[in-house]
């Protein structure tokens, strides 16, 4: 099980040069509500919340949330 931080998060929805090994989402992921939280605001800062914010929405088989 891995914990993906906001970086990586951030690296996968906003398509930056450094992106994790392809593998990684291969892996069981698990968020939290923090890492959610985090994602929100820093799209938001940016003034992007309107253009990803489809893309940040969790879906269905998405990782769990689960702390």
């Amino acid at each position: 099980m891995i914990y993906p931080d906001i970086s990586v998060a951030l690296a996968h929805l906003l398509a930056e040069d450094h992106l994790p090994d392809p593998a990684l989402w291969r892996e069981t992921l698990v968020a939290s509500r923090l890492l959610e939280y985090e994602l929100w605001t820093r799209l938001h800062g940016r003034g992007l919340g309107t253009s990803h914010g489809d893309a940040a929405r969790p879906r269905p088989g998405d990782p769990a949330r689960d702390i």
